[in-house]
């Protein structure tokens, strides 16, 4: 996994939605955004679903890819069984291609991790799961503090590496 960090109005944001732009044709970067609608849901089933819709739509403006639908209902009786099925169905369109998973203020989700609004365990594991398991995902995380200040994150994101935007 890599950490882009950096203080606010760096560009930390603008180079992760133009990420396209500079990286090979097999990696397709996904830009989700935190702060809006994933870390503000109010479950589980709402936060996996703003993220898969945050991948849709990055993947249609990234390379023109579509990417399946995910809907809110089909995630409700499981979860994250739910959304890692649908990870398998994009992960067969793939072909020889990369996701990188650009998670824009970290800082956000902390902060529902904090306030209890998501079990940490389940989510900061399905991360580390993804990492481990998805050769094929990789992760980015990017915000204005490190992962050594966000102690919980710490242990489920090893040999992070920082990337120093400034």
């Amino acid at each position: 996994p890599l950490l882009l960090y950096g203080q606010r109005r760096m560009g930390k944001t603008f180079l992760l939605n133009n990420l396209g732009r500079l990286l090979p044709n097999s990696i397709i970067p996904l830009f989700i955004d935190l702060q809006g609608p994933v870390s503000l849901a109010s479950d589980h089933a709402g936060l996996l679903y703003n993220i898969a819709k945050s991948m849709v739509k990055s993947a249609q403006q990234q390379s023109g890819l579509t990417l399946p639908t995910l809907t809110r209902e089909a995630l409700t009786p499981d979860p994250f069984t739910c959304f890692d099925e649908w990870l398998d169905t994009i992960e067969q369109k793939l072909e020889d291609s990369i996701f990188l998973l650009a998670l824009d203020e970290f800082e956000a989700l902390d902060k529902a991790l904090h306030d209890k609004r998501f079990d940490e365990t389940a989510v900061l594991g399905m991360l580390r799961n993804l990492i481990q398991h998805r050769p094929r995902f990789k992760i980015m995380l990017s915000g204005s503090h490190t992962i050594q200040e966000f102690q919980r994150w710490a242990s489920y994101l090893i040999n992070v590496q920082v990337i120093n935007l400034s």
